[in-house]
């Protein structure tokens, strides 16, 4: 890999998602063009600056558990499972709304994230599709154990 750790490689992925996602959202819900270059100079950017703020010596195990914000944290499915974590987000009357989520392994590793434009729909609706697409693209992938977690209490409560 060169200069870089498999842990900057890890953050600097983690950044260009994160980036990714923020310039998606900001042209879909609020017109905003942005540049490729300047994209990845911000990249580089928050990639040199976290990296100076946070040393990172040990793997990222060893963060897996500790509260994110609030007391909230995410938690390892059980052995052999995955987690498919998912999130609707609706922007009133614009028909620009979308479902997305990303699937990790029982250690927290990656496997494949995911979002999809849905038109114009509810806050409900948008979560319930997350869930869906994310339970459809792991069974696309072969993998028949997992465990969907969502932020809506009603949405849970309809699936289950």
């Amino acid at each position: 890999m060169g200069r870089y750790s498999f842990e900057d490689w890890n953050l600097l992925f983690g950044i260009i998602l994160d980036t990714i996602w923020y310039h998606r959202n900001n042209r879909n819900f609020n017109g905003f063009l942005f540049s490729v270059v300047g994209s990845v100079r911000e990249i580089w950017s928050m990639f040199n600056l976290i990296k100076q703020a946070w040393v990172i010596e040990t793997p990222l195990q060893r963060l897996r558990g500790m509260p994110l914000r609030d007391g909230i944290r995410w938690e390892a499915p059980p052995q052999g499972y995955v987690k498919c974590n998912t999130d609707g987000s609706v922007n009133q009357g614009q028909a620009s709304d979308v479902a997305g989520g990303i699937i990790r392994d029982e250690a927290g590793n990656f496997v494949v994230a995911f979002s999809n434009h849905l038109g114009l729909c509810s806050v409900l609706h948008a979560e319930l599709w997350g869930a869906l697409l994310g339970m459809k693209l792991a069974l696309a992938r072969g993998i028949r154990k997992v465990v969907v977690e969502l932020d809506s209490m009603v949405a849970v409560l309809l699936i289950q």
